[in-house]
């Protein structure tokens, strides 16, 4: 099983860096994240979210489906 996340950083040198988008155990806050090129930063933050998912060929007043995933802040 894996789980989606988004990873975002505010730090301005490594904005344009690839985060994974999925990982395979939820983090805690002080793990280290490594980019494609590399580059690793610590979870600073974790938010559980949740998102809906519509079908495109489904019914208009079908209401979707609701996907979790973890928003990951990264820095030093």
């Amino acid at each position: 099983m894996t789980i989606v996340v988004n990873c975002r950083t505010m730090i301005d040198d490594l904005r344009n860096e690839i985060w994974p988008t999925q990982m395979t155990a939820p983090p805690k806050e002080g793990d280290i994240v490594r980019s494609n090129s590399g580059k690793e930063l610590k979870v600073v933050t974790l938010t559980h979210c949740q998102k809906r998912q519509q079908n495109p060929y489904s019914s208009p007043y079908h209401v979707g489906v609701n996907e979790p995933y973890l928003e990951i802040y990264l820095g030093r």
